[in-house]
């Protein structure tokens, strides 16, 4: 009877570490899939007020998940843990692969703090040309809204085709200016101008 739990005992030991591992690895493999995905918005080249917002968005969405990728981490180190301590038979890549999880959890989040460093050194310039921009995009609205009363597809005695192909124009221009529109209120809020 006591062979027999004892047998029963480890074969259930096996089917915990088993699951235990193969989760553990697939936990590790989904760390370092969204640390390079993070690791690469940072590295997108700053040009505009787009690449400003993409880069702000990375730095949020770290800072948000830092305390989920902090207890993955622990939870990853604490299977291994588990795993040596009851001698199940791990490859020294595993083990060099959770030291690598945390590694570039770290080396991920210093360079998240050397580009908030780089975006404050960079803000007045990028503020100033938004600044530049909504004055620019205020004259082109009035333009717009000028243009549309003198030329629109409204006007009296066009034909319907004429009338048709005028909204196309029309409808062009508005959509760029709502894009434009839509690039600038992103600007607004990051610069705290809203």
């Amino acid at each position: 009877m006591q062979a027999t739990l004892l047998q029963e005992i480890q074969e259930w030991m096996e089917a915990y570490t088993t699951v235990l591992y193969r989760r553990t690895l697939r936990d590790m493999e989904r760390l370092m899939v969204v640390f390079g995905l993070l690791d690469r918005k940072l590295d997108r080249k700053i040009r505009d007020l787009e690449d400003t917002r993409i880069s702000m968005d990375c730095l949020r969405d770290i800072r948000i998940q830092e305390v989920e990728f902090e207890m993955a981490i622990e939870l990853v180190e604490e299977a291994i843990g588990i795993m040596m301590k009851f001698h199940v038979p791990l490859t020294e890549e595993d083990v060099e692969r959770v030291d690598a999880v945390r590694i570039t959890w770290h080396r991920l989040q210093q360079r998240s703090l050397d580009h908030h460093c780089h975006l404050v050194a960079i803000q007045p310039s990028f503020r100033q040309e938004l600044l530049d921009n909504l004055t620019q995009f205020r004259v082109d609205c009035t333009q717009f809204c000028a243009d549309y009363e003198v030329d629109g597809p409204m006007i009296q005695g066009l034909t319907p085709r004429e009338a048709s192909d005028r909204l196309l124009l029309f409808q062009n221009r508005f959509d760029a200016l709502w894009r434009r529109l839509t690039s600038y209120e992103g600007g607004a809020e990051l610069f705290g101008l809203l």
